[in-house]
């Protein structure tokens, strides 16, 4: 009983850690350090590291010809990679054959899209809207705060992240860049003006 008790008291402080690790993460995070970045590269990054742990689940990266280089933060466009393929990974573990995407393509002619999509069971319909929302989670040990901090760093480059799997096909998140990168810095600590940010 003493045994019990006692993993069941440093899970839960694991799990606090956790908390207050990604809380931090998401109340302070870093200003983008744009620079122009190949993200067919970094999405293939991403997608090698996941495939070394992912099993027998199927991650392709599939790119249009010639997607131009982003001006973006590298460290922070693979912190949201990662967490929209590690999320896609877990929702397909143990389907009979389980499958995630990750496709690039050009959306006019000064933005990109990277859309990662899976064929596991989807979003459930009443937790869709709330996805973004800190500490919104259906994982028993998650934080909630993966998607609120990836949001964020899409709107902090300018674009954006949003949901965008139907019901019953998996689910598909498309985080959107502009090729130019984020001009301007909101500030953090009650300025009101905007200043802008240099491109290297």
């Amino acid at each position: 009983y003493f045994d019990e008790a006692t993993r069941t008291v440093l899970d839960e402080v694991h799990r606090i850690a956790n908390i207050v690790t990604e809380f931090t993460k998401y109340a302070r995070l870093p200003p983008p350090r744009p620079k122009p970045e190949d993200v067919v590269e970094l999405a293939e990054r991403v997608v090698s590291l996941q495939r070394a742990v992912a099993g027998e689940t199927l991650i392709e990266v599939r790119a249009a010809p010639s997607v131009p280089s982003v001006t973006c933060d590298a460290d922070q466009v693979v912190q949201v990679l990662t967490n929209l393929v590690q999320n896609a990974v877990e929702a397909v573990k143990g389907l009979k054959s389980p499958r995630v995407f990750v496709e690039i393509e050009l959306e006019g002619a000064d933005r990109v899209a990277i859309t990662v999509k899976d064929n596991g069971p989807g979003v459930a319909a009443e937790l869709a809207p709330r996805l973004f929302e800190p500490y919104a989670t259906t994982k028993a040990h998650g934080t909630g705060l993966g998607l609120a901090i990836a949001q964020r760093i899409a709107v902090e480059h300018g674009g954006e992240l949003a949901y965008v799997g139907e019901a019953g096909v998996g689910a598909a998140f498309r985080f959107v860049l502009p090729l130019a990168g984020p001009m301007l810095e909101g500030t953090r600590d009650g300025g009101d003006l905007p200043s802008q940010i240099p491109s290297s």
